[in-house]
């Protein structure tokens, strides 16, 4: 019996064990959607790191090929464990 309560504790959503990553596509989806719309640059080639944690207070960087420039580095913080982020000017 106390084992299947801890396994419910430690793994249940969100867990104590369990470990929140973002989904590297949407993440890249995601950055190039801000860099375009919402500050006006062209951009292709969003690479962002693969399994990142989603753990407010992060930061990291993408790199991406931004107003013809390749290898831009941008900047990300994660503002939420939920996985809400900034995307920082370039």
């Amino acid at each position: 019996m106390v084992l299947g309560v801890a396994a419910v504790l430690l793994f249940w959503k969100p867990g104590f064990v369990v470990t929140r990553v973002f989904d590297q596509a949407g993440l890249q989806t995601g950055v190039e959607r801000v860099l375009t719309t919402d500050y006006g640059h062209q951009v292709s080639a969003v690479s962002c790191p693969a399994d990142r944690k989603v753990q407010e207070g992060d930061t990291f960087t993408c790199s991406a090929t931004v107003d013809g420039e390749p290898n831009t580095q941008i900047p990300i913080r994660v503002t939420s464990s939920s996985g809400n982020y900034e995307v920082g000017r370039v």
